[in-house]
């Protein structure tokens, strides 16, 4: 059975509903005038979005403008006559078949007349009897319902050959008036179809190279505009990524070939025909870096703000040396070891972490340790005495004594006030410019004042071990091109 029928085949059944569902021309029609209104240039030519510089604020686009006056000239003298003769005809031919049907004349007399009822007789088969019409393409009508008595002596192989006779013959039997009743149904909805169409005008029968266009380019606030979007890091990556990889596409349009070496190290790495003497290390769409065959640090992919977590944090620290550096708070009235303690966690990449995560580490192996005791002493006071005694030589205990000497209350809480100085100093990082081939500038934006705080410079390059990164971080003068924020 043809796909767009469903019906209920039961053999008890006394009646047959037969649904069906017809292309949507109308619908059709009016989505493609809706691309069409809304092509741009990038139908001729790319016009990504990714390509826009986040450091512009505005952009060229292009757009196609239709005219519609002369697209509605040429649909009146080319097709408009055509259809509305063919839709003339068809309703000819419908109240033909009307007459034929409720005039229910015996026999029809002309050649003419016997094609109408070739004509219902082939598209009452594509509905009921598809595969009798296998050549035939179409439509079908609204939903009817055929009594179930015709319905079997249809699909009987006698009853085909009966209504073939009587069709050849242009008898009008009961039979073939189901099928001038179907095929009435048809046209009438082929001419409603034709009908709504026709209003649609050009935009339906005009084809694609017809339609008179012309291109029109306009001046648009560019999306990537980092103004825009200065609070949205994923944004600025993605936006910023072409800038910083470019020359260096292949990395990611091209695929690698995987290589391991054992000797003089074990290192897993791809190698691209692009750059063959070059081992590259990381995933696509990640932090790649390029080391030459004696493990020199060669190229980084980029600075990323969800992946480049450790840099970001060590623009901060230098900040705050600075500020060290300056006596801010008056620090250098404090203690020897207070001063050696800022001292040293401040010129130290990843030392001011370091030094919150193990007092993090403290804190909650002190609560842990407490917890025990508090569990001990609900139990028995006697034994609470002892553990608290025995507790107080333990190891753990004097290991926890030991680590907490190594951090400065007064040193901690001066680091501790610099974050919250420059909280607002650090809300975002703005920009990301590639100045080589390892080394970047980085941004940040004031997210009070909604403009540049900071500007410093990250420069990686080969560690203590072939195959490895270091990075360094310094602060430079802030660049006078920096776009400014737009405020939505």
């Amino acid at each position: 059975m043809d796909k767009n029928i469903k019906g209920y085949d039961s053999p008890n059944a006394l009646w047959r509903k037969v649904e069906y569902s017809r292309p949507n021309n109308i619908g059709i029609s009016i989505m493609f005038i809706i691309l069409v209104l809304m092509m741009s240039h990038s139908l001729y030519g790319e016009s990504l979005h990714k390509e826009y510089n986040p450091n512009q604020k505005m952009v060229i686009i292009s757009k196609t403008v239709i005219d519609t006056i002369k697209a509605n000239l040429i649909f009146k003298e080319k097709y408009e006559p055509i259809i509305l003769e063919k839709y003339k005809k068809g309703i000819e031919k419908k109240e033909k078949i009307d007459s034929l049907y409720l005039n229910t004349p015996s026999k029809v007399k002309t050649p003419e007349e016997k094609k109408l009822l070739q004509q219902a007789y082939m598209t009452y088969s594509k509905a009921y009897l598809p595969e009798l019409a296998t050549k035939f393409r179409v439509p079908l009508p609204k939903p009817i319902i055929i009594p179930f008595h015709t319905r079997v002596k249809m699909y009987t192989k006698d009853g085909i050959e009966l209504t073939d006779r009587n069709l050849k013959k242009g008898k009008i039997t009961k039979e073939v008036k189901e099928y001038l009743k179907y095929y009435s149904i048809f046209l009438e909805d082929s001419l409603k179809d034709e009908q709504s169409r026709i209003k649609l005008g050009w935009c339906e029968w005009l084809k694609k190279e017809e339609i008179p266009y012309k291109i029109i380019q306009e001046s648009i606030l560019n999306p990537n505009y980092r103004g825009l979007n200065y609070n949205r890091s994923s944004v600025l990556d993605e936006s910023e990524y072409a800038g910083l990889i470019r020359g260096w596409e292949f990395l990611d349009s091209s695929t690698g070939t995987f290589r391991k070496d054992t000797y003089p190290q074990e290192i897993n790495y791809l190698v691209y025909n692009e750059i063959p003497t070059y081992k590259v290390f990381g995933k696509t769409n990640s932090v790649r870096k390029v080391y030459d065959n004696n493990g020199n640090l060669k190229y980084i992919s980029g600075l990323n703000r969800s992946i480049s977590i450790e840099e970001l944090e060590d623009i901060k620290r230098i900040v705050y040396l600075e500020d060290y550096k300056n006596n801010k708070h008056n620090i250098k009235s404090q203690s020897h070891k207070t001063l050696q303690f800022l001292e040293k966690s401040l010129s130290t990449p990843n030392e001011v972490t370091n030094i919150k995560y193990k007092k993090r580490n403290l804190l909650l192996k002190s609560a842990m340790v407490m917890d025990s005791y508090i569990k001990v002493a609900a139990f028995n006071p006697v034994l609470s005495e002892n553990y608290a005694k025995v507790l107080k030589s333990s190891d753990k205990m004097k290991k926890m004594q030991e680590e907490a000497k190594k951090i400065d209350v007064v040193g901690l809480r001066y680091i501790e006030q610099l974050e919250e100085d420059h909280k607002n100093d650090f809300e975002y990082v703005y920009q990301i410019d590639r100045l080589s081939d390892t080394s970047f500038r980085v941004v940040y934006l004031n997210a009070q004042t909604l403009t540049p705080s900071y500007c410093a410079v990250v420069l990686y390059y080969t560690g203590d071990k072939p195959y490895t990164t270091k990075f360094s971080t310094k602060l430079v003068p802030m660049p006078s091109d920096i776009p400014t924020v737009i405020i939505k």
